[in-house]
């Protein structure tokens, strides 16, 4: 029974395969929760109590995390397109060789196609496994250096922010 079973599961995990690059896009959100909840309050003008002041320098970090996170993003978007077209594409023919062998009574030619698809697959999912760890260290590391950025600015006491500029007075002449 598992003969006749057992071209059903390979073909399910060739279907599994055309998943790794959807799988991977998260949010700026979803990537950096309080990152993402600092760099709103920042732009809202709310920052926190230890960045009051130093509101200049958070938002450019802010802005350079964002810039990094969409550069590797980007880069894995890139790298893992043709990737993921060529793992579809090797997939399919596998599935049509598979359902063509199989009707015509023949697991035998289903089975080296499968192992062929395999074959096929392991290099293309090497390199889309590299370009996933690739993404996922430049993503890592853009967030410890915001991470730095922030608790360095947390502990300064400098404020680098300009002053507010004066009132302006609404009656300059005092008529009223």
């Amino acid at each position: 029974m598992l003969h006749r079973l057992r071209p059903a599961l390979v073909l399910g995990a060739l279907a599994l395969l055309a998943l790794p690059a959807a799988a991977s896009a998260r949010s700026f959100e979803a990537t950096y929760p309080r990152a993402a909840r600092i760099c709103a309050a920042v732009a809202a003008g709310q920052p926190p109590a230890r960045l009051v002041g130093k509101t200049t320098q958070a938002t450019a970090a802010c802005d350079a995390l964002k810039a990094s996170f969409a550069a590797a993003n980007t880069t894995f978007t890139s790298q893992a397109a043709p990737l993921d077209a060529q793992m579809r594409a090797i997939g399919d023919t596998a599935r049509a060789t598979c359902a063509a062998a199989l009707a015509a009574h023949n697991p035998g030619a289903c089975r080296s196609a499968l192992a062929a698809a395999r074959a096929a697959l392991r290099p293309l999912l090497d390199a889309w496994r590299t370009a996933a760890r690739a993404q996922r260290a430049a993503i890592t590391a853009a967030g410890s250096t915001f991470a730095a950025t922030i608790r360095t600015l947390g502990q300064s006491t400098v404020v680098t922010d300009p002053p507010p500029p004066p009132p302006v007075d609404p009656d300059p002449i005092g008529i009223t």
